[in-house]
């Protein structure tokens, strides 16, 4: 694009941090991040903290990924949380697990995964009693997983699709 003249949008950053972060080019998207707004005068959104931190997280930085998340303009976006949860339980966190996902319940009180993510970080660290702990919240909030079942709404008509896989 820069060859051709062509100035990247906020949208060409959400391309380039994705692409980043799928394949661990962490310095690379550091850089664009910080080009992004220094040359680019393009203040990131809740898109471009979702992957960056993402980028972050996957890379094991998780302390850095969460003062990012801290330091959100916006605040702290279910999105960016959740990727840095699921970094969590790939790297074994607790500590910022817990933390983030108290954000994420008061944020999204009905989304099962995010319950089931840090029931997982528990029980991989073999604490069965807060697992279960986690587990029987999410039942008092009546929330129930459907597995196999996934919920379609189409904005012309405003009906739900149920697909089954």
């Amino acid at each position: 694009m820069l060859a051709e003249n062509i100035k990247p949008d906020c949208i060409t950053f959400v391309g380039v941090l994705t692409a980043c972060r799928h394949t661990g080019l962490v310095e690379e998207g550091m850089r664009y991040w910080e080009s992004m707004a220094k040359d680019y005068k393009i203040e990131p959104n809740a898109d471009h903290y979702a992957c960056f931190v993402d980028m972050l997280g996957r890379a094991g930085k998780l302390n850095e990924a969460h003062k990012l998340v801290k330091s959100m303009p916006m605040g702290p976006q279910p999105r960016a949380l959740g990727a840095l949860l699921a970094a969590c339980r790939t790297y074994g966190n607790v500590e910022i697990a817990e933390e983030i996902a108290e954000q994420l319940f008061e944020l999204e009180p009905e989304n099962t995964g995010n319950y089931i993510l840090l029931s997982s970080i528990y029980a991989s660290k073999e604490k069965w009693n807060e697992a279960r702990k986690v587990r029987e919240a999410m039942r008092k909030r009546i929330i129930n997983k459907h597995p196999g079942c996934s919920w379609v709404e189409t904005k012309s008509r405003g009906h739900e699709i149920e697909l089954k896989n």
